[in-house]
């Protein structure tokens, strides 16, 4: 669902004018995870009617993530995005229906899928010189069919595990390629930022915009396009209250008190209470299962996970610094630094000065409280106005204690210690 952004969208349109006209424009697009980064960039491509302009879309979360992976979704974008603009065609998912959609293209794009197919079948892949044949093809086409690209990779940080040299590579072949232009998307602060700062290749190349949550009229336009039903204004302001404009969970909830609606034919405020808590932490909640993933996925691949929970449940009450969180743990502080450093790279959290803080007040809310044991549906009304309460005090403290620049991350404050209820 694409709600809005429309100024997001004009700016994007605009590059995309500005390229056609000759200008080599690249975007970083940041943004927390499901805050509608792929929306934007999807909805971006689907109505720009340029057809001087190609432009190919790779979600890198859905490809292998190997250089074999990379190199044939790369190839296959390209090819089928050029075909499409003169006939309809099928997506080529194997490699001989992508020979053969290259061969209505001509004699170059032939012999590219025939060296790519020759080399990938070699018992031992040059992947530097296939990442380098990749790449520089891009080029080749743009220059031969007279177009401009814009080749969005959409979650870029997963191409970081294709090859150890792999921006280098990039940036040694594209940054010659007068047209072609790439407009990344990612949602790992901490990468994309060190990938961009002064000691990467990709220093200086790429314009930065961040993907923020929803105000307030944004969220009403969401709120009355997902309810079937015209609902009070005092909901409206509670929901965009507890979910802070973020638009993922605001459709979750509005699913939620959909759901309800469909079985009372009527809504009232403790109904909608029970339901915006019930997404957050019953084990069916949509909410509740993003959180579960963001955890498990965050954690995969370290070992001692109950160390970085009790970290994690630590921050969710207050920010704190290392020597703080090593006097609770009971642990040396080199020891907890290397903890710290690791989930930092998570992007769960992030380091303001000395001080540490869960990036998502709503993560940090939900850690907290199921850290605590709180997890089946609640059925109490008390145990949801005091939820309630507590999340909406965590937000207040948030809003007050933003600073104005954020150019690179979203500065949660979290200061507040939620006692469960039974």
């Amino acid at each position: 669902m694409f709600i809005n952004r429309t100024h997001e969208l004009a700016i994007l349109n605009q590059h995309s004018r500005s390229i056609s006209s000759g200008s080599r424009i690249n975007i970083a697009l940041f943004g927390l995870r499901r805050i509608g980064k792929t929306e934007l960039l999807l909805q971006f491509k689907n109505n720009t009617p340029d057809n001087n302009i190609l432009i190919p879309y790779i979600n890198l979360q859905k490809i292998i993530p190997d250089t074999e992976g990379f190199v044939k979704a790369y190839s296959k974008e390209l090819i089928y995005e050029t075909i499409r603009q003169k006939e309809q065609a099928d997506y080529p998912y194997e490699m001989e229906d992508l020979l053969l959609l290259a061969s209505k293209l001509g004699d170059m794009e032939t012999h590219h899928v025939r060296t790519l197919i020759s080399i990938l079948k070699q018992h031992e892949i040059a992947t530097e010189e296939l990442l380098e044949l990749t790449f520089a093809f891009a080029q080749k086409l743009a220059e031969k069919h007279e177009k401009k690209i814009i080749f969005i990779l959409d979650e870029f940080q997963e191409l970081l595990q294709v090859h150890p040299r792999f921006l280098q590579i990039m940036r040694s072949i594209t940054e010659k390629q007068k047209d072609v232009n790439y407009w990344i998307s990612g949602s790992v602060f901490s990468v994309f930022n060190e990938m961009l700062n002064y000691k990467n290749p990709f220093f200086g190349q790429f314009t930065r915009m961040t993907l923020e949550n929803f105000d307030r009229e944004s969220t009403y336009e969401l709120i009355d396009s997902t309810l079937p039903f015209k609902p009070a204004q005092n909901h409206k302001d509670k929901i965009y209250k507890f979910t802070n404009g973020q638009p993922y969970y605001t459709v979750s909830v509005c699913r939620k008190i959909s759901e309800q609606y469909a079985l009372d034919s009527s809504i009232n405020t403790l109904q909608v209470n029970y339901c915006i808590m019930n997404e957050i932490f019953a084990d069916t909640g949509s909410i509740n299962e993003h959180f579960e993933y963001i955890l498990d996925v965050s954690l995969a691949k370290f070992k001692n996970k109950d160390r970085y929970k009790t970290i994690l449940f630590l921050l969710s009450q207050d920010p704190a610094n290392l020597a703080a969180i090593a006097r609770h743990i009971k642990k040396p502080t080199g020891e907890i630094s290397n903890y710290l450093k690791a989930l930092l790279r998570t992007d769960l959290i992030f380091r303001k000065d000395s001080t540490y803080h869960i990036r998502d007040p709503l993560f940090a809310f939900w850690v907290n409280n199921k850290y605590l044991g709180l997890g089946a549906k609640i059925t109490s009304g008390k145990v949801v106005e005091h939820l309630l309460a507590n999340l909406e005090e965590k937000y207040q403290k948030v809003s007050t204690e933003l600073g104005i620049a954020k150019e690179f991350e979203i500065k949660y404050k979290l200061r507040s210690t939620v006692q469960h209820q039974t």
